[in-house]
C-alpha cells in the first residue's frame, strides 16, 4: 500500500474544495446570477468537503483506480447537491461567535439561577 504523508492527502481535499467552489463562482458570474456561495444556508462548499474525502479514501485508502475514484466523487457531489436542492436542505444560519461568548460570560458573572 502506498503511504502518503497526511498533508498531501489533506491538500488534495483542500484543492478539490477550492476548485469546486471557484468553478461554481465563475459559472454564476458568467451567467450573471447571484452565486450560491453567498446565499444563506445553501449547501455549496460543504458538499465538496465530504466528496473530496471520499476521493482520498477510495484512491489512497482502498487503492481504487484514480478514474473510478474520481467518477465516484463527482457522482457523489452531484447527487448530494441535487438532493439538497430538491429537498431544500439548508445549513443553519450563521451566528456571531463573539456575541455568543459575550452572552456566556455575562451569564457566568450573574451566577447560577
Amino acid at each position: 500500500m502506498l503511504m502518503l504523508p497526511v498533508y498531501l492527502e489533506l491538500g488534495a481535499v483542500g484543492l478539490g474544495v477550492v476548485t469546486s467552489v471557484g468553478g461554481g463562482v465563475i459559472r454564476d458570474v458568467l451567467l450573471g446570477e447571484r452565486t450560491a456561495l453567498v446565499a444563506p444556508g445553501e449547501l455549496f462548499a460543504s458538499v465538496a468537503l465530504p466528496c473530496g474525502l471520499l476521493y482520498v479514501a477510495l484512491a489512497v485508502g482502498l487503492e481504487v483506480p484514480a478514474p473510478l475514484a474520481e467518477a465516484a466523487a463527482i457522482a457523489g457531489a452531484s447527487l448530494l447537491r441535487l438532493t439538497a436542492m430538491w429537498h431544500r436542505w439548508r445549513l443553519p444560519p450563521r451566528f456571531d461567535l463573539l456575541q455568543l461568548l459575550d452572552r456566556l460570560q455575562a451569564r457566568r458573572q450573574r451566577g447560577p439561577p
